[in-house]
């Protein structure tokens, strides 16, 4: 812990605000069948368990730094990853947006991806303090949406 310091990154912002595009997209302009809007747990304390470790992950990302690489992006094996992974996630979100989203790309591709590309991208960073509420969040936030979109059997 003592290799970090306290302070706000711009690069780690950037690198949060890039996952939220496509949810900013879907506030402003939902798609016409916007079933992300039930992606939610039937049990409130799940709910509040997943949006509290979303805010840890964020949290910790904007503002813990590493005290001797700071905060510029390392070109590591980890940026290729987090790119793929981003670009995943947007693939996704495009099929979201036409229309075409099935429960393998909701859970799979905005669900999971999202996670792992913080994961990453915290890595490039130097940022390993994100990795465990990241987890965390990942777990929770891909359950729910599994639960909320697998197929039923009966």
């Amino acid at each position: 812990m003592s290799q970090y310091i306290l302070r706000f990154s711009v690069t780690a912002f950037i690198v949060w605000v890039l996952q939220l595009l496509p949810t900013v997209v879907r506030m402003a302009n939902p798609p016409q069948k916007d079933i992300w809007k039930y992606n939610y747990a039937k049990n409130k304390w799940v709910n509040i368990a997943r949006r509290v470790f979303q805010i840890v992950t964020a949290v910790i990302l904007l503002f813990a730094v590493h005290r001797e690489k700071g905060d510029m992006l390392q070109m590591n094996s980890w940026l290729i990853v987090a790119i793929v992974f981003l670009l995943l996630y947007y693939m996704a979100w495009m099929q979201y947006f036409q229309g075409k989203a099935s429960p393998v790309s909701l859970i799979f591709g905005i669900a999971l991806m999202k996670p792992l590309y913080l994961i990453a991208a915290a890595q490039c960073l130097n940022n390993s303090l994100v990795v465990l509420p990241c987890i965390l969040f990942g777990v929770l936030h891909v359950g729910i949406t599994a639960v909320c979109f697998c197929p039923r059997r009966e």
